[in-house]
């Protein structure tokens, strides 16, 4: 475990101005990362060693999970850490591979909207790194990012879950979830919009945002806002917010003791 001195310097310098850019973190440090580390560009490391202090069980949720390691968010956080959650894929080709590829058990084939039932799932192949993402109406994916250059694709038939009823399923009544991340595509907005605030507290938020064709960020901090978040800080193609003040002490039932809160951070 760091020493508090040791984070407090930390973060202090992630959230300064001129060090909240895009850079991956891999590109800054100076001694050699744990390879278990598997974000694209070390959101996974940031979470992990300054938010969390390299807190052990802890509760996460990942919604786009890919196969469950490529550029994962959670890996580490599940695998090492000993974090319990669920790896929420909508892709059937996707989520064949979570166990295999990851050696995960953690995996869910469902999409996550504001409405529940079948939708329809347009995936894209190489040219989203094997990701999806939700069509139509729905989530308003496509139309959120003006992304027609994708339009094709093949479309598949998945059954979607509202985050309630995803939280309830898998998170018991009520529950501190430390960090949600959430890459898929535009639909963010649609989980963000149906989340149910009063039952579930989310610590930390890492959410997709490829600043094209418009910068998503300032329709985050809209809907985020009002529940208390800042932004902490942008890692490759994430947008990081942490709740202020941090939310009460539960999570869901698990072994062991709900570790080390989060760290207090400034808005910079």
């Amino acid at each position: 475990m760091l020493a508090w001195s040791q984070l407090s310097f930390m973060l202090t310098q992630a959230v300064s101005s001129h060090t909240r850019t895009a850079t991956p973190l891999r590109k800054r440090h100076g001694k050699k990362l744990d390879p278990r580390y598997k974000a694209d560009g070390g959101q996974d490391v940031y979470v992990d060693t300054v938010l969390f202090g390299e807190k052990r069980a802890g509760v996460y949720l990942d919604i786009g999970c890919n196969d469950g390691i490529h550029g994962s968010n959670t890996f580490f956080l599940a695998m090492v850490r000993g974090w319990q959650g669920v790896c929420v894929e909508a892709d059937t080709s996707n989520f064949a591979t979570i166990e295999t590829a990851s050696g995960r058990k953690d995996g869910l084939h469902l999409a996550v909207a504001e409405r529940e039932g079948p939708i329809e799932f347009r995936t894209y192949g190489p040219c989203k790194q094997g990701k999806g993402a939700l069509c139509g109406h729905h989530a308003g994916i496509e139309s959120a990012r003006g992304d027609s250059s994708n339009a094709g694709g093949s479309l598949v038939q998945v059954n979607a879950v509202t985050p309630s009823r995803l939280l309830s399923d898998h998170y018991g009544p009520n529950a501190t979830i430390d960090f949600v991340s959430m890459d898929i595509e535009g639909g963010e907005f649609a989980v963000l919009r149906s989340w149910p605030w009063h039952r579930y507290c989310v610590n930390v938020w890492s959410l997709e945002n490829w600043r094209t064709p418009r910068d998503l960020r300032p329709a985050y901090e809209q809907l985020l806002g009002p529940h208390g978040y800042l932004h902490a800080r942008r890692i490759s193609n994430d947008e990081i917010f942490v709740r202020h003040p941090r939310c009460p002490v539960q999570g869901m039932p698990r072994n062991g003791q709900h570790g080390a809160s989060l760290m207090a951070m400034s808005h910079a």
